[in-house]
């Protein structure tokens, strides 16, 4: 039904679909191109960016105001869910959205003063935006049960839109490097085919030129 979001088992599981593996595959060809947010976390420095963004900013207390003062009673959905997540795995997967998609979606349960009293994060694959509808799972959602949050590209960006070239690279440089460590070039011997002699600095030079 409308505006119904299925609480997810895992926030931090992003499958991704057959229909994904096949349209990237199409487009890029092999494997090691099928850029999805699983695989750019094989980049090590992506890893690394991700986890000291989401683990330092979700860390910080969420907190409603009312103009410059601190509302006196929280809403409950700042500090507890009722879905087993917690916040801080919440606003974690929120940042994660951002950092790889550049958008978020919230799903709101809503009191009887129609404010939220809970909210789950919906996970990227679930949702998309169709001529300004919201639709999870192939459903349209109830505008008020639902949240939007763009990220600072206005929805557009993301590491594997904008950044999809870079991590492509890191991912070959690694595959190369491990097939070079798993079958290393076998050594060489270089020998001189004529009675010339060489002076060191020769010698040196040509095989520097080689190693090159």
């Amino acid at each position: 039904s409308a505006g119904r979001v299925p609480v997810p088992t895992s926030p931090f599981a992003e499958p991704t679909t057959h229909i994904q593996t096949m349209v990237y595959q199409d487009l890029f060809g092999t494997e090691l191109d099928l850029l999805t947010r699983e695989s750019a976390l094989q980049v090590g420095g992506v890893k690394k960016g991700r986890a000291l963004i989401c683990g330092a900013a979700a860390d910080a207390p969420i907190k409603v105001y009312r103009g410059p003062d601190e509302v006196a009673t929280q809403p409950t959905w700042t500090y507890r869910t009722d879905s087993g997540v917690t916040p801080w795995q919440t606003w974690a997967m929120v940042l994660d959205d951002h950092i790889f998609y550049d958008a978020s979606l919230l799903g709101l349960k809503l009191g009887a003063d129609g404010y939220p009293t809970d909210l789950m994060r919906v996970r990227r694959n679930r949702w998309e935006i169709t001529d300004g509808v919201i639709r999870i799972d192939g459903e349209a959602v109830d505008p008020k049960t639902v949240l939007y949050v763009p990220g600072p590209e206005g929805g557009n960006g993301g590491l594997l839109r904008t950044g999809a070239a870079d991590v492509r690279a890191a991912r070959a440089l690694a595959k190369a490097r491990t097939a070079r460590a798993v079958s290393p070039v076998p050594l060489v011997e270089l020998h001189q085919l004529t009675d010339d002699e060489l002076e060191q600095d020769e010698i040196e030079r040509l095989t520097s030129e080689w190693g090159q």
